[in-house]
């Protein structure tokens, strides 16, 4: 009966320092991904003001529809090269 009884409350224990752990795992990844939306959120913002900079020195250069255009042409350079860079290499390991 004594062995049972510790085997019972060794599991229990067990358990509780796991759902420590677990927790303390679901902290870290919750705060990862708020910093991770938060960046996100400012690059974008700074994008857009990029993106209106371009749009007004256009329009001061002539018509609006060239401070459009250039507006959209760094819009499609800079999704150009965050594709570019976000894609997994292809490259094959090397063997040692």
């Amino acid at each position: 009966m004594q062995m049972l009884a510790t085997l019972v409350v060794s599991l229990i224990e067990l358990v509780e320092n796991e759902a420590r752990l677990l927790r303390a795992g679901i902290l870290a990844t919750a705060h990862a991904l708020v910093g991770v939306l938060f960046a996100s959120l400012a690059a974008l913002l700074g994008l857009a003001m990029l993106l209106y900079g371009v749009y007004l020195e256009g329009s001061a250069l002539g018509r609006p529809s060239l401070g459009a255009f250039l507006a959209g042409l760094v819009a499609f350079l800079v999704a150009a090269a965050a594709l570019r860079f976000s894609r997994p290499s292809r490259r094959r390991p090397t063997a040692p």
